[in-house]
């Protein structure tokens, strides 16, 4: 894809790397903002500019690293914003004599990459408009799932359901069968685009989710998509009677003021490091920290070596990774030996990273 340009791959990773940091620093000062900010005509706004944020690293990820097919990045989604746009995208498919009814109670949200999800719905939802051809209606409806938990449920988790009805002709028991097949397709080989529906089920299940087909002759067909439910924390934790150390390392330094001032905000203590060799230096000070928030690219000595190291200094500590080329390939085996439990790839979402940090404390 660099064929023609003036630029290396190298050049494009590191561009990748340097807008993922930029990235970080617009999300979670937004997240901060948001924290002093009560009135419920200006919250929209901050909601405004993170799904920016996410969707814009998602194009760029793309882009810039087709490869990555089964990168999923970490991103709080607010699914009401995700299909309020997809519903806007379709303007160019459909025509007025198909209506498209959205029904939904209240905001709901996800983690994952933006641009997939949104590809996948968009996806679904052409196909319904086809499907349709002359009049006819589309039907989406977006919950929490409280139906009785199969075995594809993940334990312990709630689940967002997202339902796309439509009033086509339905789909043939025979073809039902093999609708998630790959390279199976009923359309015109000449009118094929977009996402197939082999491709729609990669994704999802890329999610931790599932997807359902229900279908009836002359009657419609149903797509529902199953997801994770991401719980927004919007309390602060109060002062345990065990203050939590967590040590925190980047060389970007708004990254590294943001993480100081939203850990502090959540009662947590807070020790801040340039690079890895500070991290050494504090750790053969104080060795007292429970948790490493550690980006992987730093000068004098980068996030690996520094993870190398603390396992040789034989202190243990919770360690979570951040990286701001989600197309380095990580040894995740190998860095779970270190003591890594999460790698996390820039832009993340604070409250994500807040949700991993409240799952450490609890076992800790």
């Amino acid at each position: 894809m660099f064929n023609g340009l003036n630029y290396s791959e190298s050049d494009f990773k590191l561009l990748n790397h340097d807008l993922n940091n930029t990235f970080t620093s617009i999300l979670n000062s937004s997240v901060m903002l948001k924290q002093s900010v009560t009135e419920d005509n200006l919250l929209h706004y901050f909601t405004g500019i993170e799904n920016g944020v996410t969707r814009a690293s998602s194009m760029l990820d793309s882009f810039l690293s087709p490869e990555m097919k089964l990168s999923t990045s970490n991103l709080q989604i607010d699914l009401v914003v995700l299909i309020k746009e997809v519903i806007g995208s379709l303007n160019n498919f459909n025509s007025e004599s198909i209506k498209i009814n959205f029904s939904y109670s209240d905001s709901i949200f996800i983690c994952g990459d933006y641009n997939k999800i949104f590809r996948a719905i968009q996806n679904i939802c052409i196909n319904s408009i086809e499907a349709i051809k002359d009049n006819g209606k589309i039907e989406i409806t977006l919950s929490i799932n409280i139906k009785k938990k199969s075995r594809q449920f993940l334990a312990n988790k709630q689940y967002v359901k997202i339902s796309v009805k439509d009033s086509g002709g339905g789909i043939t028991k025979t073809n039902l069968k093999k609708i998630f097949d790959k390279g199976f397709s009923t359309k015109d080989k000449n009118r094929e685009s977009g996402l197939g529906l082999s491709s729609i089920k990669e994704i999802v299940e890329q999610h931790n989710g599932f997807i359902e087909v229900k279908s009836k002759l002359a009657a419609g067909t149903e797509f529902i998509l199953y997801f994770p439910l991401h719980k927004i924390v919007e309390q602060k934790i109060a002062a345990a009677a065990k203050k939590i150390n967590i040590l925190v390392a980047d060389d970007e330094e708004n990254i590294l003021e943001l993480l100081n001032d939203l850990f502090l905000s959540y009662n947590y203590n807070v020790t801040p490091a340039k690079n890895g060799s500070e991290v050494i230096e504090i750790l053969n000070k104080d060795g007292l920290f429970d948790i490493l928030v550690i980006d992987r690219k730093m000068p004098v000595l980068d996030g690996i070596e520094c993870i190398k190291k603390i396992k040789e200094m034989r202190i243990k500590l919770k360690i979570i990774l951040t990286t701001g080329s989600p197309s380095i390939r990580l040894d995740m085996k190998q860095l779970k030996k270190y003591g890594v439990v999460e790698v996390l790839s820039k832009p993340y979402d604070f409250n994500y990273l807040l949700e991993l940090i409240r799952g450490i404390v609890s076992v800790i």
